[in-house]
């Protein structure tokens, strides 16, 4: 699942992939930083052609957040000595200190908040035309209730249904966790035969005390089953079993025996944008007049605009064209190769950066997801006119 901080890290590879963009050089403290005002510091390099007044630094986390700023008073030229800093935050608060053995790269053309605000700039325009993916939303059926919130992205709702599912009778469990990692580790013990099998689907129709990572009405599989009364349970199929941190009590467990999906009537519910702030804080809202059954949750399926604000949800295929657009925002214009400033001997030495590559690409990969979009739409259905063989 792609997020801001791995798209930032994707698009610095890309960058200095590239012969015309060098990648920073990069520096380490010699020792730690104390405090948040702390404005001297030491760094392992010396030598003032690698460190020299108004040179400055960017702080480098690993997983890709945009980091602290420092701007040199001074020329760095003894290793390990005190040099003068000025400090400015790229995040909320300046890190109170620095163990020593963090990155700094040194006077990078494109530091880690310019990249993350390009990045955002991508999505929310350059991925609006034409651009959706599938989200699958569920809402709590209220009697009497008609408007639910609609989120902000969803600009169509697909469909809705509810789940119609037929169980077991229920049995009363207990949950128990063995801090040493032994054989009972992870286990549900029933009060009476479960008649459960490895692969077989579960819910909790009353959720007890404790057992963190379990809740009520949510499906789960048998991972293991020990014995006719013990059984542990994973989040998906194939998975492994959930972890506990503490003894639970007075869940009710079923055996779920199959899946009838019930889909709603399309005169059942309506959308309706926009709506004013009091009735939807995101100017969408969902009218739902019908449900199948009032206890279940409504579930629905609907057509969303990519976000900066829901980067995690994108689906691969959008995630991956994201760093093209991002490099061709940030390459800019177009230098050629070999560009004569008059003289007939000498070749300009202007570094060759051809965003139109990564322009090209970007619009390459959004036009195949939008072909792709157009195939998986569903055909309306209609007369065949004309002479037609049975």
């Amino acid at each position: 699942m792609a997020t801001l901080l791995t798209l930032t890290l994707d698009v610095e590879e890309m960058l200095f992939g590239q012969a015309s963009e060098e990648r920073p050089a990069v520096d380490t403290l010699a020792t730690a930083g104390t405090t948040s005002t702390d404005t001297t510091w030491r760094f392992t390099l010396a030598g003032t052609q690698f460190w020299e007044r108004g040179d400055f630094a960017e702080y480098v986390p690993s997983d890709g957040t945009a980091g602290e700023i420092i701007r040199f008073s001074a020329d760095h030229s003894t290793a390990g000595a005190d040099v003068s800093v000025l400090r400015a935050q790229k995040r909320t608060t300046a890190a109170a200190s620095f163990a020593g053995t963090e990155l700094f790269q040194k006077n990078p053309k494109h530091n880690r908040t310019e990249i993350q605000r390009v990045i955002n700039a991508v999505v929310d325009e350059d991925l609006q035309h034409g651009i959706w993916y599938r989200s699958a939303r569920t809402l709590a059926w209220e009697t009497g209730r008609v408007h639910y919130e609609l989120n902000a992205a969803d600009f169509e709702v697909e469909r809705m249904y509810q789940h119609d599912l037929s169980a077991t009778a229920a049995v009363g469990t207990s949950w128990s966790y063995d801090e040493t990692g032994g054989a009972a580790e992870d286990l549900w013990t029933s009060t009476a035969a479960h008649g459960l099998s490895v692969g077989d689907a579960v819910r909790f129709t009353t959720a007890g005390t404790n057992a963190t990572g379990y809740a009520a009405n949510t499906v789960y599989w048998v991972a293991a089953a020990p014995t006719t009364t013990t059984a542990t349970f994973s989040a998906t199929e194939d998975g492994s079993a959930i972890a506990g941190t503490t003894d639970g009590s007075g869940w009710i467990l079923e055996k779920i025996i199959s899946f009838s999906v019930r889909e709603f009537p399309p005169e059942w519910y309506r959308k309706m944008i926009p709506v004013a702030t009091t009735l939807s804080s995101t100017g969408r809202s969902l009218l739902v007049h019908r449900v199948y059954d009032d206890t279940r949750t409504v579930h629905y399926t609907a057509k969303t605009h990519p976000a900066s604000t829901a980067i995690s949800s994108l689906p691969a295929e959008i995630a991956g064209m994201i760093p093209w657009g991002v490099l061709a925002r940030l390459t800019g214009g177009t230098a050629v190769r070999g560009r004569y400033p008059g003289s007939g001997t000498e070749t300009s030495g202007v570094a060759y950066a051809d965003a139109s590559f990564f322009l090209n690409t970007f619009h390459r990969l959004r036009d195949q997801y939008r072909e792709k979009l157009r195939a998986e739409h569903e055909k309306p259905r209609g007369f065949v006119y004309g002479p037609v063989d049975f």
